[in-house]
């Protein structure tokens, strides 16, 4: 059992590794980069450029930048934001309760309406309202879930007017941040 266990974290962590490295290779793969914002302003010299690359690390070789980088990831230094300039392990701290609150009610609405649903259409075999709902369940898991939730917050949110879209209440110290 220990033996099953060891070769098994063994794995999790060759996944874990394979996965920051892939990930990593995205990342320096996309278009522009950090100092992109820098290269249309005329102010910004290409010395400055050449410091600001220094600065950030950027003119270090790519094994050496990936081990940074997955150390800083490991330790929770997870750099600044480009755009607000804050720490984005905080921007992300800031930003949880809404992300639990929203998926505690996702999860509540998805059990409180397919339980009662399943049972339905268990007990209905076949009849009219199975038919309705098996087309409906199909429909859904169909659905891109990033359409689907824009269509909702359309149709919920701005035509009926039945829940807020723009704004989520936070607490009083999530509020003065911003």
């Amino acid at each position: 059992m220990s033996a099953y266990v060891a070769r098994r974290i063994a794995q999790a962590a060759v996944l874990l590794v394979a996965v920051s490295f892939v990930s990593y290779g995205i990342m320096n793969a996309a278009p522009g980069g950090p100092l992109a914002v820098y290269l249309h302003n005329p102010q910004v010299t290409p010395d400055k450029i050449d410091l600001l690359r220094h600065q950030l690390g950027l003119d270090r070789p790519w094994y050496a930048r990936y081990a940074t980088w997955l150390g800083g990831l490991a330790e929770g230094h997870w750099g600044y934001s480009y755009y607000t300039g804050r720490p984005v392990l905080a921007m992300i701290g800031e930003r949880l309760p809404a992300t639990f609150m929203l998926m505690l009610v996702a999860f509540a609405l998805a059990i409180g309406l397919s339980v009662p649903a399943g049972l339905y259409a268990a007990t209905h075999k076949y009849r009219w309202g199975d038919n309705v709902l098996s087309f409906g369940s199909f429909f859904a898991w169909a659905m891109p879930t990033f359409w689907f939730g824009l269509m909702l917050q359309l149709l919920l949110g701005v035509q009926l007017r039945l829940l807020p879209v723009h704004r989520f209440w936070t607490l009083p110290n999530a509020a003065k941040s911003r």
